[in-house]
Parts: structure tokens; sequence; C-alpha cells
């Protein structure tokens, strides 16, 4: 399921900052928007499970709201001034560290992961804040659609981690 949640979130997560590209600055030339077509499409088929299978209803909801959240966050911090990168940065993953601590929290029980658990903590949040970063000046190097549909590839490394790790096919 990890695999296809991944897809149908990195389609979503592209489809809504490319339409408000698309809305705020006009149409791209031909082939930028053949390429977001190719973007779409690719991270669709490099997702698709061996197998067909019903998508269960709560893994596509998710999925979807994922995907729009993820789309809307692209198109908020593609707002920055160019002066602010990193700040914002910041406060986005202070905010969302915050609520994560809230919800682990009000659990029962909960446990400190121990031993060498932290680092692939560590490099996830490290290349997830890269990632925004990156996706921040590319967005001031050129348009919001382009910025949105080149970092709509990820989904392409979750499939392959989902492969490896938890044997999905």
């Amino acid at each position: 399921e990890v695999s296809v949640a991944a897809s149908i979130t990195g389609v979503v997560a592209t489809v809504v900052p490319v339409l408000f590209g698309l809305l705020t600055q006009g149409l791209p030339h031909g082939l930028v928007l053949m390429g977001f077509v190719l973007a779409v499409l690719g991270v669709f088929v490099i997702s698709l499970p061996s197998r067909a299978k019903p998508i269960p209803g709560r893994t596509l909801l998710m999925s979807l709201l994922c995907g729009a959240s993820f789309g809307a966050f692209l198109i908020l911090i593609s707002q920055l001034r160019s002066s602010a990168v990193f700040l914002p940065l910041v406060w986005a993953r202070a905010a969302s560290m915050s609520l994560l601590l809230a919800v682990v929290l009000s659990r029962q029980q909960w446990a400190v992961p121990q031993g060498r658990v932290w680092w692939p903590i560590v490099i996830c949040g490290v290349m997830d804040a890269l990632g925004n970063a990156f996706f921040v000046f590319a967005k001031q190097a050129g348009r919001l659609d382009v910025a949105s549909a080149l970092s709509s590839l990820y989904p392409a490394s979750t499939v392959l981690l989902a492969l490896v790790f938890l044997r999905e096919r």
C-alpha cells in the first residue's frame, strides 16, 4: 500500500501547484506542458502495483488529502520573498514538529526509540529540509509549475524503498 499511496500523493501534489501556476502565471510553451504530462504519467506508472487490486477507501482518501496538503505547502512556500528562504522553512518544520510532539504525547504509551534507529530519522529530516530548500531555490529561479513537476518525482524513491525494505511489488 505504501507504493500506491505514494503514487496517488505524488500525482495530486504535482497537479495542485501546476494548476495554480498555470492559473497565476499563464500557459508555458508546448514543450513544458508536455513535460508536465510526462512527469505526472511517469510518477503514476512507476508507482503502479504489479498486480491489480482495489485501493482501500481510507488509503485513497488519505493519499488525496496528503497530496493536496503537499501541493498547498508548495504553493504557500513558493510565495516567499527571495530574501526569505530558510526562516520560513524553520517555522514550517517547528510547526510540524510541534504537532507531531502533541500527537505523541497524547498517546497513553510511547517510548523514545533507542539505538541506531535515530540515524534514519535524522537522515530523513535533513533530506526533507534540503528538499524544501531546493524547491524554494528552484521556484525562485523559474516557474512554480516547473519546480513542482520536477519535485514530484520523489515517489520513485518511495517505491524503491518500499520494494527493498517492505518487499512490496
